[in-house]
């Protein structure tokens, strides 16, 4: 577990523009297998995730148009769509 926290601390990763496409590839693969240590428990690095991928952008280490960052993006959505249908959930459970 700790080898995953350290290398989630490396990122984000933009000095390398030949290995940011296989960096944020395996990323990718380990999200979109719900890996449980990258997500953390109860998805608690959810939030630093998508700060990582917002990060990655905003310092151009990847372009827009690589297929891995199409994915990146993707991902940031269903984040997005996980988190308004919990809280969605959530406030009719309380009402």
């Amino acid at each position: 577990m700790t080898c995953f926290v350290v290398r989630l601390s490396w990122l984000p990763v933009w000095e390398d523009d030949d290995e940011s496409p296989h960096v944020y590839g395996y990323l990718c693969d380990l999200i979109e297998t719900h890996h449980p240590l990258i997500l953390g428990p109860n998805h608690a690095n959810l939030p630093k995730l998508v700060a990582i991928i917002a990060e990655a952008f905003a310092r151009d280490a990847i372009s827009v148009e690589h297929k891995v960052a199409q994915r990146m993006i993707s991902l940031v959505r269903q984040i997005q769509v996980l988190y308004e249908l919990t809280h969605y959930s959530l406030f009719f459970n309380y009402t």
